[in-house]
This record gives C-alpha cells, structure tokens and sequence, in this order.
C-alpha cells in the first residue's frame, strides 16, 4: 500500500472509530475489561478503583462504593 492509500483509509476510518470510543457500549466493554483485571487479583483497591471509574462513567449506575 502507498502512502497515499493509507492516508486516505485514515481519514475514512477516523471519524468512525471517534464516534466508537465515545460510545456507551465502547465504555462498558473499559468497565468491563477492568473487572476482569480486578477480579484476578487478591486486594480490594483495584477493585474500589473500578467501581470509582464506573460511577463516572456510568453517574445512574449502582455500584458497590463505599
């Protein structure tokens, strides 16, 4: 591919992948993804992290703060 080619495929691309990670659905598979690293490990802080970033992300969710 030249370097034209991918420039364009850049600019076409761009716009949509934006518009992706600013989605709802973008930021739950975040949250989610944190989880699943929080929950492999033994301490409540990363937990506690996680749930401190989706009550920010998510401000209607109920999580477990304390």
């Amino acid at each position: 591919m030249g370097s034209n080619t991918i420039k364009a495929m850049v600019k076409i691309f761009k716009p949509i992948l934006l518009v992706f990670i600013k989605s709802k659905a973008m930021k739950r598979l975040i949250v989610d993804l944190l989880k699943a690293i929080a929950k492999q490990t033994d301490n409540s802080i990363d937990d506690q992290a996680v749930a401190f970033i989706e009550s920010r992300m998510f401000p209607g969710s109920t999580t477990n703060l304390q």
